[in-house]
């Protein structure tokens, strides 16, 4: 328990000093609503798992800092246990939960660490949201949060995915190499990677003191790849129910009598949208809308094509030649319709991109190296990787 108490003690230090989730929803209406939007949109539209399934069920979540995301639990009809080691946190989310959902008997919170809390009650849904790549052993903390699921019970995992969080963690890297204090970390994050501050001020509304304390002062950010993830499902009888980013591939087509298929067992295959975690910089619907119309040619050929022989009755008079004609085109169509095409062009820029920063890094050349950041075109722009990565877990 040694390791555990040191490294907590060490987050929950930068965590005082700079909470990452105090969001002002007792005063602002609008922030409220975001709030609220973005967890129903995270499980309704991402994780296909609506409000409607928490209702009367028994919910179990660790790290529920200041309340303000998981006052939703609550407000959908959950009967809740928060556990949560900063103290100053729990006073806030007392008052949130007080003033949103004032039934007490519907709620308690526990001021303590994932691994001192003791419960023989198991429950119906158990979850976590950026707090085990936080700890000192994120394999055993996903192990204790697995033991208070019921058979038959959800287990709702929001986490950094070791890919998506590599360009965050080059700049932590960075940053360490830099600067002898916490004053010069803060500093630097600030002159080196502004675009990507302003960017999180902007989209996740915390202010930029606790940016830069949750993602680069913080002293523990231990990611697992997706392959980890899936083999701690696999430890703890869990079975894949839904991930965001997806990872299940849009290539599957068994009829609907098949069993499930066993996803824990495709690691490798799961793990291709890594590239695309590591890489991405541009919202979705931007490279998506260049997909459409790349796609739109192959989709609108295939369609006639299965069009010919839609609708086929004892009477029907084929036109054979036609359908050759189109066989033919379809044939010697040129697409370009791989949309991992774009992410690897991207992921070899960005490769270019990281050698050259780790050189000047490594001679020491540091007006040379803030040029090179400010001069790359894939490294640290846009939204450098995926932040969080959410699964859920049904333990059948």
């Amino acid at each position: 328990m040694a390791k555990h108490k040191k490294t907590e003690s060490e987050v929950l230090r930068v965590y005082q000093k700079g909470n990452p989730s105090i969001y002002k929803i007792e005063n602002d209406v609008k922030e409220y609503k975001l709030r609220k939007d973005f967890q129903e949109n995270l499980f309704l539209y991402r994780l296909n798992f609506p409000p409607k399934m928490f209702e009367n069920v028994e919910l179990l979540e660790f790290g529920t800092g200041t309340g303000e995301h998981s006052l939703s639990y609550l407000e959908w009809g959950a009967l809740c246990t928060f556990v949560e080691m900063n103290v100053h946190a729990c006073k806030r989310a007392e008052k949130i939960f007080s003033s949103f959902a004032p039934d007490q008997a519907q709620y308690k919170i526990q001021n303590k660490s994932l691994f001192d809390f003791r419960s023989t009650r198991k429950y119906d849904i158990v979850v976590s949201m950026g707090v085990i790549h936080h700890t000192a052993d994120k394999e055993e903390a996903f192990d204790v949060k697995s033991q208070y699921l019921k058979k038959g019970g959800f287990l709702i995992l929001g986490i950094g995915n070791s890919a998506g969080m590599f360009q965050r963690n080059l700049q932590r890297a960075i940053l360490y190499r830099l600067a002898d204090n916490e004053e010069q970390i803060v500093s630097l994050a600030n002159e080196l990677f502004s675009e990507f501050l302003d960017r999180a001020e902007k989209y996740g509304r915390r202010s930029r003191k606790s940016i830069i304390y949750d993602n680069l002062v913080n002293p523990k950010d231990n990611h697992p790849s997706t392959s980890e993830v899936l083999e701690w499902f696999s430890k703890n009888n869990l079975n894949l129910y839904s991930a965001w980013p997806p990872i299940i591939p849009a290539v599957l087509g068994d009829p609907a009598d098949r069993s499930p298929l066993p996803y824990e067992e495709l690691k490798s295959v799961l793990s291709i949208p890594e590239i695309i975690f590591l890489t991405h910089s541009d919202d979705d619907i931007d490279y998506l809308r260049i997909f459409e119309k790349e796609v739109s040619t192959a989709k609108m050929g295939v369609n006639d094509l299965a069009q010919m022989l839609n609708d086929v009755m004892p009477d029907t008079q084929l036109d054979l030649g036609e359908m050759k004609k189109k066989i033919n085109s379809l044939l010697g169509a040129k697409w370009q319709i791989n949309p991992y095409t774009q992410y690897i062009s991207m992921l070899k820029q960005l490769l270019k991109e990281t050698s050259n920063v780790l050189d000047l890094l490594e001679a020491g050349r540091i007006e040379d190296l803030k040029k090179c950041i400010y001069d790359s075109k894939v490294l640290f722009r846009g939204t450098s990787g995926v932040g969080m990565n959410w699964y859920v877990g049904y333990k059948a």
